[in-house]
């Protein structure tokens, strides 16, 4: 998920936002995988599939202006928004995932870090 979400933006952190980066990011995103299962379901093969939430978070910095210094910059947002929406149905098969059915939960929000996020979830299934 990781690999996608890096055609997106370059910056890609795992589980959860950092503390503190050597630099500030314009824009990045965080991919949440799951804690614990939603769904059991038996495969055609006799497989198991456990459906889960995946979880991958836009952060976009605010635009700077002496009017509003928290202002959203939605031309970003949106671009990179679509971006990570055209990237499913995301499948691998050598780990035996797939990713599908995403929604915008949050479409945006400012976080009051200078960041305003948007947060996008799917279901993932994974073969066991």
């Amino acid at each position: 998920m990781g690999r996608q979400a890096k055609t997106v933006c370059s910056q890609v952190y795992p589980q959860n936002r950092p503390n503190a980066v050597s630099k500030r990011h314009d824009v990045y995103i965080v991919v949440a995988l799951p804690y614990s299962p939603v769904n059991k379901t038996l495969g055609e093969d006799d497989d198991w599939w456990v459906d889960q939430t995946v979880v991958f978070e836009l952060y976009v910095a605010d635009k700077k202006g002496a009017a509003d210094p928290r202002l959203l910059n939605g031309e970003v947002m949106k671009e990179k928004r679509e971006a990570i929406l055209a990237l499913f149905p995301i499948v691998d098969y050598s780990l035996g995932i797939k990713i599908t059915r995403p929604r915008v939960v949050i479409p945006a929000s400012s976080d009051g870090d200078g960041y305003h996020t948007s947060r996008i979830q799917a279901r993932m299934s994974t073969m066991v």
